[in-house]
């Protein structure tokens, strides 16, 4: 049995650069705006785009101001480049939310110099999951990491 509110309570694991709305005292508000959902999978991607668009019909009545939520497709290196995007050029007001792979946040850690995430995981703030999902990582004795 599925129960939908209580799987959009805890959100999809979701990036977002909205360190400005932190580091401001007024509670963020959307009223009138749009929030796009960027999707780092295609539409048959691994099942991302399917919560993706679920979330994005649902997400905009638990947030300020009761904004529309527009998902949109940018797939690409396993959605390494939507986390490179995200950081680098993304609007830094909340406006442009992110669902990612899981593991990507982990790979400028482990990647070392080589790894073709352009971006500080700690400075991503981590809005929530969809999913009960528990993960490991093993690095081998001598490795660099």
């Amino acid at each position: 049995m599925v129960r939908a509110p209580v799987l959009l309570i805890p959100l999809f694991l979701i990036f977002t650069t909205a360190a400005h709305c932190q580091t401001t005292m007024d509670p963020a508000s959307f009223v009138g705006k749009q929030i796009k959902l960027l999707i780092g999978y295609s539409p048959t991607g691994y099942g991302y785009d399917t919560y993706g668009r679920l979330l994005a019909r649902h997400l905009g009545k638990y947030l300020p101001g009761n904004p529309l939520v527009i998902p949109q497709n940018r797939p690409g290196a396993g959605s390494l480049n939507l986390a490179n995007y995200l950081y680098n050029a993304a609007p830094k007001d909340g406006s442009e939310i992110a669902i990612v792979g899981r593991g990507v946040a982990m790979e400028p850690l482990i990647g070392g110099s080589a790894s073709q995430g352009k971006f500080d995981s700690t400075k991503f703030v981590w809005l929530g999951s969809m999913n009960n999902e528990v993960s490991g990582l093993f690095i081998r004795r001598g490795a660099p990491a």
